[in-house]
């Protein structure tokens, strides 16, 4: 059950369930819960890991104009976020991520991130759509 929720997030879309064995067993992946209303991630923190959000349903806020209008969207599991600053030139977060209701994620440090997407080339195509898609985005 565990692997086919993995295989619907964008990252490991394509992979079978051999291929996210073989992940699995390499990389530290780490579990967390969060409680209603509490902060996954504030603006300003260093981006330094991914966090794939399992179940449950997050709001992600991002101020833009100088803090004057705030963006809010919403995602449900199962989702990828929060690796979208982990290179470059700023490497801070601009959103908050907050949970509306219980939230479970999975979290992976950027050293073993890059390592996942640096041995698997089907990977490192979705890692590059996503963050073209997200590039793209009018804010």
């Amino acid at each position: 059950m565990m692997y086919d929720l993995m295989l619907e997030l964008p990252i490991f879309q394509g992979l079978s369930h051999t291929q996210l064995t073989s992940i699995l067993e390499k990389v530290p992946f780490h579990f967390k819960k969060y409680k209603p209303n509490d902060y996954l991630i504030r603006v300003g923190e260093v981006s330094d890991k991914v966090v794939f959000l399992l179940s449950g349903r997050v709001r992600v806020i991002t101020p833009t104009y100088r803090d004057a209008i705030l963006i809010a969207e919403d995602f449900e599991a199962p989702h990828t976020m929060a690796f979208y600053n982990m290179f470059g030139k700023e490497t801070t977060t601009r959103s908050s991520v907050y949970a509306q209701g219980s939230v479970g994620v999975m979290e992976l440090g950027k050293e073993h991130f890059l390592q996942m997407i640096a041995d698997n080339h089907l990977m490192l195509v979705n890692v590059l759509n996503i963050l073209s898609s997200h590039a793209q985005k009018p804010h």
